[in-house]
């Protein structure tokens, strides 16, 4: 089943994101990827606001960009949080070997 693709501002995600999120990343991945997701996120705020300073329209630019952070704040927590199972896991692996041996 694949995903509901989402619309905001003519760009959809799919295109937004390209091939970038095409299939599931591992654990270790993961971080990565949301960084870049990060950085792209970054360069279409960049551009709302150069919309902005030519048409001077702000409500709906401003909306894009208040879900743009949005959006890049929850990749962010996505990252820690895949850094830190990472962690817990490593730390399980090293506690179930002493257990077994």
């Amino acid at each position: 089943m694949a995903p509901a693709t989402k619309e905001a501002d003519g760009i959809s995600q799919d295109s937004l994101f390209g091939n970038l999120f095409d299939s599931i990343p591992t654990l270790g991945d993961l971080p990565d990827l949301c960084a870049e997701a990060i950085g792209i996120l970054a360069h279409r705020k960049a551009a709302l606001a150069a919309k902005i300073d030519e048409t001077g329209e702000t409500d709906a630019t401003a909306s894009a960009s208040v879900r743009i952070d949005m959006i890049a704040e929850a990749l962010a927590r996505s990252a820690v949080a895949a850094r830190a199972l990472g962690r817990r896991l490593t730390a399980l692996s090293t506690v179930a070997g002493t257990m077994f041996d």
